[in-house]
């Protein structure tokens, strides 16, 4: 089933806090030195707990409970898709979880975001096998 675009999607992304990183645009069409925005996780937490990743978050619902369950582990959950994303960061504000955020881009650009080995576990639950036709440049 086809998801209808979310009203108002611009002005809840800029209310929302927990969406760190919106990179919409390609990364591998910008020069060497525009690609890299990688994030100093112990800033951003304002700790240096560990930190876990979830690729293909979707409406956040993982994210969220997991969040809630260790609050002693940061988590970081992505989705490419803007329009389902806000959910997550929706819910997640009304919950009132700290120690987790999102980034709205492809997993494939994670590298340009994420300092190298910072992750301590990774979690696929659902996310896309494989690049569909449509994708393709």
């Amino acid at each position: 089933m086809r998801m209808r675009r979310k009203k108002n999607l611009g002005t809840r992304f800029e209310r929302n806090d927990l969406v760190v990183l919106q990179k919409s645009t390609d990364i591998y069409r910008l020069p060497e030195q525009e690609r890299y925005d990688v994030q100093d996780l112990k800033v951003l937490f304002n700790n240096d707990n560990p930190v876990e990743l979830e690729i293909g978050c979707g409406k956040g619902q993982f994210a969220c409970e997991i969040a809630k369950r260790h609050p002693n582990i940061n988590f970081v959950a992505v989705e490419k898709s803007a329009n389902v994303i806000v959910a997550g960061c929706e819910k997640a504000l009304e919950q009132g979880i700290n120690n987790l955020v999102f980034v709205k881009c492809s997993a494939e650009y994670l590298r340009c975001y994420l300092p190298q080995n910072s992750i301590e576990r990774l979690y696929l639950n659902f996310s896309c096998p494989f690049p569909k036709k449509k994708y393709a440049s």
